[in-house]
């Protein structure tokens, strides 16, 4: 992963220089051309650039490991704070610490990937630049060109697979479970169904006691006939 970061970085940083110091001008720009800063803008920079080369010794093994052999500067420098939990991963072997130091063959991969992103950007530079000023564009380079324009679709897709599954996720909560199930069936389905029970019984609650005695002689009278009849057959 880190060395096709450092790979994309190279081709990034050279489309950065490309986008700003070569090609037709905007018509927002101030100026001609661009151009470099003035001296008390620029020494700045190249100060920080030249000690940016000289921390490279950083990451340098150059320090005495406790356990034997040779660590980077600065993972010497941080060992005080790295320590307790190093002593705590290994008390508690819930993971497995790699403290070895880069080979030399580590770094030469690590340069050899970013001088090839340089002269990947540098090989495109010099074929589709100036070689080809006042030539139509080829078709796979108008289309490198609009999907690095469209910031390679990453919006799109973002919408693709989070957005729009977590509005269809959230739609079908809302109308379905919470609109229909809850609200339609479990609150006013079991209101309407308690309405309507309630109206039949009430219908059979007048409070007319004269009905009920009548409704209890049938009962009476009824159960009389049924025990009747099981005597006789």
């Amino acid at each position: 992963m880190g060395l096709l970061i450092t790979a994309c970085t190279a081709f990034y940083m050279s489309r950065v220089y490309l986008l700003t110091f070569t090609g037709k001008r905007s018509p927002q720009a101030k100026v001609a051309h661009a151009h470099e800063s003035s001296w008390f803008m620029t020494l700045p920079l190249v100060v920080l650039a030249f000690l940016s080369i000289v921390t490279l010794v950083y990451a340098l093994p150059l320090m005495p490991r406790s356990g034997g052999g040779m660590q980077p500067v600065f993972e010497n420098f941080l060992s005080p704070v790295l320590r307790p939990a190093e002593a705590v991963a290994r008390v508690a072997q819930t993971v497995a610490l790699d403290n070895s130091t880069p080979a030399f063959l580590d770094y030469l991969t690590a340069w050899l990937v970013a001088l090839s992103g340089g002269a990947a950007a540098a090989f495109l530079y010099l074929k589709y630049f100036p070689a080809q000023v006042g030539k139509p564009v080829p078709a796979f380079a108008r289309a490198v060109r609009r999907t690095a324009h469209n910031k390679f679709y990453v919006d799109e897709l973002y919408e693709f697979i989070l957005i729009r599954p977590v509005k269809f996720v959230a739609f079908i909560l809302f109308r379905v479970v919470d609109a229909l199930v809850i609200d339609t069936v479990l609150v006013r389905g079991t209101a309407y169904v308690t309405e309507k029970v309630g109206l039949g019984l009430r219908r059979l609650q007048t409070g007319d006691a004269q009905a009920y005695a009548a409704i209890m002689a049938l009962a009476i009278l009824g159960g009389a006939v049924y025990a009747l009849l099981q005597v006789l057959s």
